[in-house]
Order: C-alpha cells, then sequence, then structure tokens
C-alpha cells in the first residue's frame, strides 16, 4: 500500500510540474494573429518587395469584469537595436514627415480564433496619432492608436477571457527600389506598453500596463529581424519608457565546473 501510495504521490508531482502556467491578465502582442492562438515572437523579413505586409494582433485581458465599455486607447513603443538613438526610416511609416506611410490599423483578424472580438461586430472603428520620440527618453518611439464603437453600444471584457483590441498592419511600401526608406534589416523591438478600456463617460477606465522589466520579452513584447528585448518597462506616465533592445539574442557564458579547470593544468 505504501509503494501505491509514493506512486500516487510521484504521478501527482509529475502532473504539477507538467501542467502549464495559468496566463494572468496583462498585455498580449504576436505576430500573425492574436496571442491566444500561439504567440509568434519575431518576424524575419528579406526586405525584397514592395508589395504585401506584415501583421501585428494587440490583445487583453483585463483584470476586472465590465459590461459597459465603449473604446480601447492602446500605447506602443518601437526601439532600434542599432545605438543610433533613433528609429529607422523604414519605421517611420506613422509620423509627419516621413519616408513612407506604411502603418495601418484594423479593428478585425479574421484569421483569429482565440480571441474574444467584439469591437467589429458592433461597427466599431479606430486610428493611429503620429509616431515620435518621446521627451524624456527620444530613443523610445511611441505611437498611440485608438479604437471604439458607436454609442450607445458597448462592449464586455473580464478575466479569462482574450479580448482583441487591434491590428497593426505594417505595409512593405517603399522597401526597395527608387525612393525606397533604409532601415528595413535594422532590428528593432517592439512593446505594448499600456491599454486604457474606457466607457461612456471617460471617468472609470481600466488601464493595464506592460509592466517590467521583461527581460527577454514577454507576453506584450515582439521583436522584428532577430532583435532581442534586454529591458522593457512602462510607467504609464506617457513621456518615459525604458527599453533596452539588443540586436540578436546574447551568447550564454558558460561556467567552467572544479573538473573543467583542472583538466587545463594537466
Amino acid at each position: 500500500m505504501r509503494r501505491i501510495a509514493r506512486a500516487a504521490l510521484r504521478l501527482a508531482l509529475a502532473g504539477l510540474v507538467a501542467a502549464p502556467a495559468l496566463a494572468a491578465p496583462g498585455l498580449r502582442l504576436s505576430w500573425d494573429h492574436c496571442y491566444a492562438d500561439g504567440q509568434v515572437v519575431n518576424r524575419s523579413f528579406a526586405c525584397n518587395t514592395n508589395t504585401g505586409s506584415q501583421v501585428l494582433d494587440f490583445s487583453f485581458e483585463s483584470p476586472v469584469a465590465a459590461s459597459d465599455r465603449t473604446g480601447i486607447e492602446l500605447t506602443v513603443h518601437f526601439t532600434s537595436s542599432d545605438g543610433s538613438g533613433t528609429l529607422p526610416a523604414w519605421w517611420q511609416a506613422a509620423s509627419s514627415p516621413s519616408c513612407r506611410t506604411g502603418l495601418q490599423i484594423a479593428v478585425a483578424d479574421p484569421g483569429s480564433i482565440g480571441c474574444d472580438q467584439p469591437i467589429p461586430a458592433l461597427g466599431g472603428a479606430g486610428g493611429l496619432t503620429t509616431l515620435a520620440p518621446l521627451s524624456v527618453s527620444p530613443a523610445v518611439w511611441r505611437m498611440l492608436a485608438a479604437v471604439a464603437v458607436p454609442g450607445p453600444a458597448t462592449f464586455t471584457v473580464g478575466p479569462g477571457t482574450e479580448t482583441f483590441a487591434m491590428q497593426l498592419i505594417v505595409r512593405n511600401v517603399r522597401t526597395v527600389g527608387t525612393g525606397a526608406c533604409a532601415g528595413c534589416s535594422t532590428p528593432i523591438c517592439i512593446g505594448f506598453g499600456m491599454a486604457k478600456i474606457t466607457e461612456s463617460t471617460g471617468f472609470s477606465p481600466i488601464t493595464i500596463l506592460a509592466g517590467g522589466p521583461n527581460t527577454g520579452g514577454g507576453p506584450a513584447n515582439v521583436t522584428w529581424q532577430g532583435a532581442y528585448t534586454s529591458h522593457y518597462a512602462f510607467n504609464g506616465s506617457g513621456v518615459f519608457a525604458d527599453f533596452s533592445c539588443a540586436p540578436t539574442l546574447p551568447v550564454p557564458v558558460r561556467a567552467s565546473t572544479w573538473g573543467a579547470l583542472k583538466a587545463l593544468y594537466r
């Protein structure tokens, strides 16, 4: 009986170890489709065509339930890995003036099945503001976006439900040839800094921050051309974000064992 009890305990412990951790409420970001369908962290692009586009899906899980929401305000951060302190011209596609106009948003993603998508069903729409460097941390560029449903419609959010906010469409225009914009091949990091889920009065928003530091990325971070998010934190102030980006995943330093050290002197 003791052997059976010990075996049962081992199986129970193994089950606890193997079971995946439940995702906490927060912000989500993924290439290609909603995070709930499996996060795609990095996008590599050969930068050899002006046709087609890349897409980023922004979603979230609210920590509290509410059925009276009317809109979502989003803060998105971009930073380069090249140490120049500015964003490549290819990415300044929503700034003014800019080399190209290659960013636009959609409020639905027909290819994503894991996220609740209430806004398109209610006739919602959205838009982007200018992409520009932050005043206190100019190496980090901020883009604001907003989506909303027409009154008196409302939508519901809450724990246990991943809600789709918007899709950012990055068009490949002016990548090659005459008038091409430089910097498509530069690795960059992208972070979903904040979502403010509003209701009609605007006085009781549900605010979700990416938090940090998210070393190596996380649910609210993705990369472009193999970049590595070495640090990302956002306090919601709107003027400062701590965002560090490396061009590649750092090579880990291998620790030498005592046996290996002794072998050097044989």
